[in-house]
């Protein structure tokens, strides 16, 4: 068995992840199976698969015959050809699913004394506190599958153990009984006998690229898997010496031995408790090197020198003599700006002088990280999206973003959402109407919005769609001031032509309004006639079926079968399918307005 798995486990290092891409285009150039099988190479992310494609393409020509999984899918695929094909891994355990199973469930259990914290936290709360806190409860259960499988398994077989969470687990199992979750699959695959897979059809080869931490369930599968599949890791380390025994300053100072000399790199010692993590990981599972590229940069910059250092976990500050730096030396820089805004004027400024400085250097040679891609993403569109000139434009494109953000019409679409249950003041609708996806669905024009702006300051539409919807806000019961108010005033105007001093059935009909703008107005009472609609049924409690229902309805009504963006509306209406799938629901709570926004907002994320 060791034999087995030692000759097919194998371990790549390298402190440049250039040399770890050069070592996989080599040994895909080497692999002598069938060229029209797809070779499997595992990413943590779509970015990096595309970045290893342009890699093993520039280095081969071509890059061609190649899938980029995510290591969750490739463990679930593996696991599921290891137990004979027949054996997956349920939908139903996934953290979407088991939100909704914990937010019908909940209530069930608050007269459990196992569960006094959650009751005092549930109540006099709102369905959308329920919601919150199946959400994260959920995410939870999926993390326990993959991080702590043998504790769900003990939680199976103990009625006693996990406390509140043990008692939804188990009831959860019971109701899911035909159901596996990836608990059964690991503890499954991994009570396999070598012998039993080598008449199994696994992949000839897996690799699994630049991936900073993996979970030891995950590992477990691969280390079955590599008893007929040939399975390389390509593992950046920043050093080629053994660094999983150093500690850092914190962990010295505790220990009985606090006075003992700092060993390492400080740097190392305090950020790479991950990678030697993986290291450690992967040594215990019998792993074999295959091939090790550390290759020092023998540069005197101030960068060089500490990638030199964490390469040989040389510790500079223990040294006698301090060596100088050049003044011209900026490989490494600190700035610091007032705002999020200058941060990103100056990045914007810097690059330029990069680029200027070294024409060798491309946009697509250079990697911005922030803490926060979401918070600076207004900024970064401002700044690198609409440069002075031409001649100042840097290409670029945001990764890591919620799809709020990334796709314009989920945005509209949750804006619109979120003006149904606002209070209609004129400045929010007409931001809503200025969008120029609104503009567009509705056929708006740039003299409509004039016109429009116009009118609303001139009837004093101010807030509220009519005298109801302002009781509801607390407000006067009053169609004064309203929407319903406004537009009494312009079809009037139009069709009495007003002179601004008779009234008609107590209203005074605009007197601005000319002929020429009746499609004007019958674009505008469109518009203000599906937010109504759209609020109008925000205000009703619905089951969850019938907010799905209604949310595409909103969909289909807001774009229609516009072709332009179908992959991204592809995107919205597959999210919100799964709120009207009526497999999902099990009972008919009606959720209340705000609840459709929130689970509208969890999904697109």
């Amino acid at each position: 068995m060791a034999t087995a798995r030692n000759s097919h486990l194998f371990l790549h290092l390298s402190n440049r992840l250039e040399s770890l891409a050069e070592q996989l285009t080599e040994d895909l150039g080497a692999t002598t199976v069938d060229p029209m099988t797809p070779h499997s190479v595992v990413v943590s992310s779509a970015d990096t698969a595309r970045w290893l494609s342009m890699q093993i393409a520039s280095r081969s020509g071509l890059a061609m015959g190649l899938k980029f999984p995510f290591l969750r899918g490739m463990v679930d695929e593996l696991a599921t050809a290891m137990l004979g094909g027949q054996r997956r891994c349920s939908p139903r355990f996934g953290r979407d699913a088991l939100t909704w199973w914990l937010y019908d469930r909940l209530p069930e259990f608050m007269g459990d004394e196992n569960f006094e914290l959650v009751a005092a936290y549930l109540q006099g709360g709102t369905a959308q506190r329920r919601f919150e806190l199946a959400r994260r409860v959920a995410s939870l259960f999926d993390q326990y599958q993959v991080y702590r499988p043998q504790m769900l398994r003990d939680w199976d077989g103990d009625a006693a153990a996990g406390g509140w969470q043990g008692h939804l687990w188990r009831a959860l199992r019971k109701d899911l009984t035909s159901e596996e979750s990836f608990a059964d699959l690991h503890a499954a695959v991994i009570a396999l006998d070598d012998t039993e897979l080598e008449l199994v059809s696994l992949p000839h080869r897996l690799s699994i690229f630049g991936l900073s931490t993996l979970p030891p369930a995950f590992l477990d599968v691969l280390h079955k898997a590599a008893v007929t599949t040939r399975v390389d890791f390509y593992v950046l380390s920043p050093t080629h010496h053994y660094w999983s025994d150093l500690v850092t300053e914190k962990q010295r100072l505790k220990s009985t031995d606090a006075t003992s000399p700092r060993q390492g790199n400080p740097l190392a010692n305090s950020f790479g408790k991950l990678g030697r993590d993986l290291l450690d990981q992967l040594l215990a599972h019998e792993i074999q090197q295959a091939s090790e590229i550390f290759v020092p940069t023998c540069s005197e910059s101030v960068l060089g020198r500490l990638q030199d250092d964490l390469l040989e976990l040389h510790d500079r500050t223990q040294d006698e003599s301090r060596e100088s730096m050049a003044e011209t030396d900026r490989s490494i820089e600190l700035h610091s700006s007032h705002s999020a805004l200058r941060e990103i004027e100056v990045l914007h400024d810097r690059l330029l002088r990069l680029f200027q400085d070294d024409p060798s250097l491309q946009p697509r040679d250079v990697l911005v990280m922030a803490p926060d891609i979401e918070s600076h993403a207004p900024y970064i569109r401002a700044v690198f999206g609409t440069p002075e000139s031409d001649l100042t434009r840097i290409p670029y494109s945001l990764a890591d973003q919620s799809s709020r953000t990334r796709i314009e019409v989920i945005d509209v679409f949750l804006r619109v959402l979120e003006l149904g249950l606002s209070n209609f003041a004129n400045s929010r609708v007409l931001d809503v109407i200025e969008h120029e996806l609104i503009r567009h669905q509705f056929g708006l024009t740039e003299l409509d919005l004039e016109r429009i702006g116009r009118w609303i300051g001139d009837s004093g539409v101010i807030r509220g769609l009519d005298a109801q919807h302002r009781a509801r806000l607390g407000l006067a019961e009053s169609a004064e001031f309203s929407w319903a108010h406004g537009e009494a005033t312009w079809v009037l105007g139009y069709a009495m032509n007003g002179d601004g001093r008779h009234l008609y059935a107590d209203l005074l009909p605009y007197a601005a309004m000319e002929g020429d703008h009746l499609d004007t107005l019958d674009r505008l009472l469109t518009v203000i006639d599906f937010l109504r609609e759209v609020a109008e049924s925000m205000r009703l409690p619905k089951t969850r079926s019938h907010w799905g229902h209604a949310l595409l309805r909103f969909v289909q009504r807001l774009f229609g079968t516009e072709t332009n963006f179908a992959a991204d509306l592809s995107i919205l209406r597959d999210a919100l399918s799964a709120l009207s799938d009526s497999r999902s629901e099990e009972h008919t709570s009606e959720l209340q307005s705000r609840f459709g926004i929130s689970y509208a907002v969890f999904c697109l994320k």
